[in-house]
């Protein structure tokens, strides 16, 4: 297979997931007990929260292509993330719960100031 045939086809299936992701909240159901905040959304600042009435174990932070940029293990029902030099744009945060529950959020970058 060609290189560029290649990253077509890593593409098109990175762009499929990341759909996915935003279609459903879990790959294993919803809890519909869970509360999770993610805020403020849009992010201008450098950093942003989540809030959870759940106890939050890991979070990850995906880009439009698929690939996990980020990933940071907690055991807190509030955290505060430290987005660094992000680039701006559309990206999924993952949240891992005690519970087992796996919930993906929506979160757009702004350019920082």
């Amino acid at each position: 297979m060609s290189t560029f045939l290649y990253n077509r086809v890593l593409k098109f299936f990175a762009v499929i997931a990341f759909t996915f992701a935003l279609a459903g909240n879990s790959l294993f159901g919803v809890n519909n007990n869970q509360k999770i905040e993610i805020y403020p959304n849009p992010v201008t600042e450098n950093f942003f929260k989540i809030r959870s009435n759940v106890e939050i174990i890991e979070v990850s932070i995906i880009n439009i292509l698929g690939e996990q940029v980020f990933k940071e293990t907690f055991f807190n029902k509030k955290v505060i993330i430290n987005t660094g030099s992000r680039k701006k744009g559309l990206y999924i945060i993952q949240v891992k719960t005690a519970d087992k529950q796996i919930v993906n959020r929506r979160i757009l970058f702004k350019q920082f100031s």
